[in-house]
């Protein structure tokens, strides 16, 4: 396959699929992903912070998710995200579309599809596959994700201390 999320572009692409295991319920799992006070908190790759102002989250087919990732050290340094929800199942499956706005460059037009699943008492997983991305922007979103994650971790042990 050929194409990426940028118009014009023509190299491979792919779809990047993780999976994260949480300590934390589906449900809260989801409200992290839907709640802009929490979004907010862990949303954005290691040097990265989502100001609160910048999001707009309204979880339901046709309305928006918005924020804006600013570098912690370069202010000027950000990256915006505009996207529609094009499917919503409430603690089971969030899917949008999006533009990830990088600067001057046209702008990345991707799907993102979130997964939730509950793993046991207490526990879950949340699955994302997101794309189309070229192969080399596949490694840096996992790494960027994979940052993200530990964000959400931490903001999820906030929420549900170790019992």
């Amino acid at each position: 396959m050929t194409g990426t999320g940028r118009p014009g572009a023509a190299v491979a692409v792919r779809t990047l699929v993780m999976e994260r295991d949480l300590d934390a319920p589906r449900r809260t799992v989801f409200a992290a992903f839907t709640d802009a006070d929490r979004l907010a908190r862990w949303f954005a790759p290691r040097g990265y912070t989502v100001p609160r102002w910048s999001v707009d989250v309204e979880p339901h087919v046709g309305g928006c998710h918005r924020l804006t990732m600013v570098h912690d050290e370069d202010l000027g340094r950000v990256r915006r995200v505009e996207g529609t929800y094009i499917e919503v199942v409430e603690n089971d499956v969030l899917t949008l579309t999006e533009q990830v706005i990088l600067g001057d460059e046209a702008p990345l037009l991707l799907t993102l599809r979130v997964e939730f699943t509950d793993t046991g008492p207490g526990r879950s997983v949340v699955r994302i596959e997101q794309g189309p991305l070229s192969t080399d922007m596949v490694e840096r979103a996992q790494q960027q994700w994979e940052t993200s994650f530990h964000k959400l971790d931490d903001l999820l042990g906030a929420l549900y201390p170790a019992r």
